[in-house]
Protein backbone atom coordinates (compact mmCIF):
# COMPACT_ATOMS: atom_id res chain seq x y z
CA UNK A 1 0.00 0.00 0.00
CA UNK A 2 2.95 2.74 0.63
CA UNK A 3 3.82 1.97 -2.88
CA UNK A 4 0.93 3.07 -4.04
CA UNK A 5 0.45 6.27 -1.95
CA UNK A 6 4.10 6.66 -3.17
CA UNK A 7 2.90 6.63 -6.79
CA UNK A 8 -0.31 8.61 -5.85
CA UNK A 9 1.77 11.25 -4.45
CA UNK A 10 3.76 11.54 -7.43
CA UNK A 11 0.59 11.81 -8.89
CA UNK A 12 -0.61 14.72 -7.38
CA UNK A 13 2.48 16.87 -7.03
CA UNK A 14 2.87 16.52 -11.06
CA UNK A 15 -1.02 17.39 -11.49
CA UNK A 16 -0.83 20.01 -8.91
CA UNK A 17 2.30 21.80 -10.03
CA UNK A 18 0.11 23.28 -12.83
CA UNK A 19 -3.12 23.95 -11.87
CA UNK A 20 -4.45 27.20 -9.45
CA UNK A 21 -3.82 25.45 -5.99
CA UNK A 22 -5.94 28.47 -4.69
CA UNK A 23 -9.50 28.46 -6.62
CA UNK A 24 -9.02 24.55 -7.78
CA UNK A 25 -10.98 21.99 -5.15
CA UNK A 26 -9.18 19.26 -5.77
CA UNK A 27 -7.50 16.40 -3.81
CA UNK A 28 -6.04 12.83 -4.55
CA UNK A 29 -7.03 9.61 -2.39
CA UNK A 30 -6.31 6.07 -1.79
CA UNK A 31 -8.85 4.05 -2.96
CA UNK A 32 -9.45 3.23 1.15
CA UNK A 33 -10.03 6.75 1.63
CA UNK A 34 -6.23 8.29 3.13
CA UNK A 35 -5.75 11.90 1.57
CA UNK A 36 -2.39 11.86 -0.60
CA UNK A 37 -2.44 15.15 -1.23
CA UNK A 38 -4.77 18.72 -1.65
CA UNK A 39 -5.19 21.65 -3.24
CA UNK A 40 -4.85 24.80 -0.71
CA UNK A 41 -9.02 25.63 -2.12
CA UNK A 42 -10.40 22.30 -1.30
CA UNK A 43 -8.56 22.77 1.87
CA UNK A 44 -10.59 26.08 2.92
CA UNK A 45 -13.42 24.22 1.33
CA UNK A 46 -13.56 21.87 4.13
CA UNK A 47 -12.43 24.74 6.92
CA UNK A 48 -8.69 23.90 7.16
CA UNK A 49 -6.24 26.04 6.21
CA UNK A 50 -3.70 24.06 4.68
CA UNK A 51 -3.13 20.90 2.80
CA UNK A 52 -0.60 19.44 5.82
CA UNK A 53 -3.67 19.40 7.83
CA UNK A 54 -5.64 17.14 5.98
CA UNK A 55 -2.96 14.83 4.37
CA UNK A 56 -3.45 11.25 5.61
CA UNK A 57 -6.76 12.52 6.89
CA UNK A 58 -9.63 9.77 5.37
CA UNK A 59 -11.62 11.08 3.05
CA UNK A 60 -14.84 9.22 4.01
CA UNK A 61 -14.72 11.03 7.58
CA UNK A 62 -13.52 14.14 6.40
CA UNK A 63 -16.71 14.90 4.18
CA UNK A 64 -18.87 13.05 6.28
CA UNK A 65 -18.55 16.01 8.93
CA UNK A 66 -18.63 18.83 6.69
CA UNK A 67 -21.33 17.57 4.01
CA UNK A 68 -23.89 15.14 3.15
CA UNK A 69 -22.01 12.96 1.92
CA UNK A 70 -21.79 9.74 3.03
CA UNK A 71 -19.73 6.33 3.41
CA UNK A 72 -22.67 4.41 1.76
CA UNK A 73 -21.52 6.82 -0.91
CA UNK A 74 -17.74 6.39 -0.90
CA UNK A 75 -18.48 2.63 -0.72
CA UNK A 76 -20.99 3.00 -4.05
CA UNK A 77 -18.63 5.07 -5.93
CA UNK A 78 -15.17 3.48 -5.62
CA UNK A 79 -17.33 -0.10 -6.92
CA UNK A 80 -17.91 2.03 -9.95
CA UNK A 81 -13.96 3.07 -10.18
CA UNK A 82 -12.54 -0.20 -9.33
CA UNK A 83 -15.18 -1.63 -12.04
CA UNK A 84 -13.91 0.61 -14.83
CA UNK A 85 -16.71 2.74 -15.48
CA UNK A 86 -14.77 5.85 -15.99
CA UNK A 87 -15.18 9.22 -14.35
CA UNK A 88 -17.79 9.20 -11.72
CA UNK A 89 -19.78 12.79 -11.18
CA UNK A 90 -21.24 13.29 -7.78
CA UNK A 91 -23.60 16.13 -6.71
CA UNK A 92 -22.43 17.12 -3.09
CA UNK A 93 -23.91 20.05 -0.74
CA UNK A 94 -21.19 21.14 1.63
CA UNK A 95 -22.41 22.03 4.87
CA UNK A 96 -21.47 25.77 4.91
CA UNK A 97 -23.03 26.52 1.63
CA UNK A 98 -26.44 26.13 0.37
CA UNK A 99 -26.07 25.65 -3.14
CA UNK A 100 -24.93 22.24 -4.50
CA UNK A 101 -21.39 21.44 -6.05
CA UNK A 102 -20.12 19.12 -8.84
CA UNK A 103 -17.21 16.71 -8.05
CA UNK A 104 -15.75 14.59 -11.13
CA UNK A 105 -14.00 11.31 -9.56
CA UNK A 106 -11.21 10.78 -11.79
CA UNK A 107 -9.38 7.23 -11.74
CA UNK A 108 -5.83 6.26 -11.31
CA UNK A 109 -4.69 3.20 -12.07
CA UNK A 110 -1.03 1.61 -11.17
CA UNK A 111 1.29 0.21 -13.32
CA UNK A 112 -0.72 -3.56 -13.03
CA UNK A 113 -3.89 -1.48 -14.41
CA UNK A 114 -5.77 -1.56 -10.77
CA UNK A 115 -7.46 1.48 -10.08
CA UNK A 116 -5.42 2.22 -6.37
CA UNK A 117 -7.54 5.82 -6.04
CA UNK A 118 -8.86 9.01 -7.91
CA UNK A 119 -8.34 12.31 -8.53
CA UNK A 120 -11.33 14.53 -7.29
CA UNK A 121 -11.97 17.97 -8.76
CA UNK A 122 -14.56 20.03 -7.63
CA UNK A 123 -16.60 23.18 -8.62
CA UNK A 124 -19.72 25.14 -8.68
CA UNK A 125 -23.04 24.57 -10.01
CA UNK A 126 -25.87 27.00 -11.36
CA UNK A 127 -28.18 24.74 -8.65
CA UNK A 128 -28.73 25.81 -5.40
CA UNK A 129 -30.64 22.75 -4.37
CA UNK A 130 -31.81 19.32 -5.30
CA UNK A 131 -35.10 20.88 -5.64
CA UNK A 132 -33.69 23.36 -7.89
CA UNK A 133 -32.20 20.78 -10.17
CA UNK A 134 -35.02 18.61 -10.74
CA UNK A 135 -37.40 21.60 -10.94
CA UNK A 136 -35.24 23.00 -13.76
CA UNK A 137 -35.39 19.37 -15.61
CA UNK A 138 -38.90 19.18 -15.31
CA UNK A 139 -39.34 22.69 -16.73
CA UNK A 140 -37.38 21.57 -20.00
CA UNK A 141 -38.95 18.41 -20.22
CA UNK A 142 -42.68 19.71 -20.41
CA UNK A 143 -41.90 22.56 -22.40
CA UNK A 144 -41.34 20.15 -24.88
CA UNK A 145 -45.37 19.41 -25.30
CA UNK A 146 -48.02 21.91 -24.25
CA UNK A 147 -50.77 18.97 -23.62
CA UNK A 148 -52.61 18.95 -20.36
CA UNK A 149 -51.42 15.37 -18.50
CA UNK A 150 -53.30 13.60 -16.07
CA UNK A 151 -52.48 14.10 -12.31
CA UNK A 152 -50.87 10.45 -11.29
CA UNK A 153 -50.83 9.61 -7.70
CA UNK A 154 -48.02 8.18 -6.06
CA UNK A 155 -47.12 6.78 -2.47
CA UNK A 156 -44.22 8.15 -0.36
CA UNK A 157 -41.86 4.82 -0.81
CA UNK A 158 -42.85 5.72 -5.28
CA UNK A 159 -41.81 9.15 -4.96
CA UNK A 160 -38.55 8.15 -3.14
CA UNK A 161 -37.44 5.12 -6.06
CA UNK A 162 -38.61 7.58 -8.58
CA UNK A 163 -36.32 10.65 -7.04
CA UNK A 164 -33.73 8.35 -6.88
CA UNK A 165 -33.88 7.00 -10.09
CA UNK A 166 -33.88 10.49 -11.77
CA UNK A 167 -30.96 11.26 -9.99
CA UNK A 168 -29.11 8.35 -11.43
CA UNK A 169 -29.25 5.46 -9.38
CA UNK A 170 -29.32 1.86 -10.45
CA UNK A 171 -31.67 -0.24 -9.33
CA UNK A 172 -29.41 -1.97 -7.27
CA UNK A 173 -28.32 1.43 -5.82
CA UNK A 174 -31.79 2.25 -4.65
CA UNK A 175 -32.30 -1.60 -3.19
CA UNK A 176 -28.98 -1.05 -0.88
CA UNK A 177 -30.37 2.73 -0.15
CA UNK A 178 -33.48 1.46 0.86
CA UNK A 179 -32.02 -2.14 2.46
CA UNK A 180 -34.22 -4.59 0.07
CA UNK A 181 -33.44 -6.79 -2.23
CA UNK A 182 -32.65 -5.71 -5.96
CA UNK A 183 -35.58 -8.28 -7.23
CA UNK A 184 -38.03 -6.69 -4.99
CA UNK A 185 -37.25 -3.22 -6.38
CA UNK A 186 -37.47 -4.42 -9.85
CA UNK A 187 -40.84 -6.23 -9.26
CA UNK A 188 -42.10 -2.97 -7.38
CA UNK A 189 -40.83 -1.12 -10.42
CA UNK A 190 -42.78 -3.91 -13.05
CA UNK A 191 -46.09 -3.93 -10.81
CA UNK A 192 -47.05 -1.07 -8.86
CA UNK A 193 -45.26 1.65 -10.65
CA UNK A 194 -44.72 1.23 -14.85
CA UNK A 195 -48.34 0.65 -14.87
CA UNK A 196 -49.42 4.06 -13.21
CA UNK A 197 -47.10 5.88 -16.29
CA UNK A 198 -48.78 3.75 -19.14
CA UNK A 199 -45.86 1.60 -19.21
CA UNK A 200 -45.12 -2.28 -19.54
CA UNK A 201 -41.91 -3.88 -17.96
CA UNK A 202 -39.38 -2.03 -15.41
CA UNK A 203 -37.81 -0.30 -17.84
CA UNK A 204 -35.70 2.37 -15.70
CA UNK A 205 -35.24 4.94 -18.67
CA UNK A 206 -38.49 4.83 -19.29
CA UNK A 207 -40.01 5.12 -16.37
CA UNK A 208 -37.63 8.08 -15.36
CA UNK A 209 -38.41 10.03 -18.86
CA UNK A 210 -42.24 9.88 -18.09
CA UNK A 211 -42.06 10.61 -14.67
CA UNK A 212 -40.19 13.85 -15.43
CA UNK A 213 -42.42 14.81 -18.20
CA UNK A 214 -45.62 14.50 -16.00
CA UNK A 215 -43.82 16.55 -13.09
CA UNK A 216 -44.30 14.25 -9.99
CA UNK A 217 -40.89 15.12 -9.16
CA UNK A 218 -41.17 18.59 -8.37
CA UNK A 219 -41.31 17.74 -4.67
CA UNK A 220 -38.61 16.30 -2.99
CA UNK A 221 -39.55 13.46 -1.00
CA UNK A 222 -39.11 14.08 2.80
CA UNK A 223 -37.22 11.27 3.57
CA UNK A 224 -34.63 12.59 1.29
CA UNK A 225 -35.01 16.02 2.45
CA UNK A 226 -34.23 15.23 5.78
CA UNK A 227 -30.82 13.48 5.48
CA UNK A 228 -29.49 14.50 2.31
CA UNK A 229 -27.11 11.87 0.32
CA UNK A 230 -24.80 12.54 -2.56
CA UNK A 231 -26.64 12.03 -5.78
CA UNK A 232 -24.97 10.95 -9.15
CA UNK A 233 -25.85 13.26 -12.55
Amino acid sequence: MEQEKSFLLDFAKNLFTNTDKTSNYGIVRHINGDIVLATQGLCELVGFSSPDEITHMNAELLFEETSNYTKQNLRINNEKLKNGSGIVDVLIKMNNSESLMLFSLIPINYTDGRCIGCYSVGRNTNFPSYKEMVLMHTKKIRSMDTKVLPKIELTEKERIILFLLIAGFTQEEVAEYLECSRGFIGKFIAQSMCPKFGLIGSSTKLLVQRAIYNGVLGEIPEEITSNLNAIYC
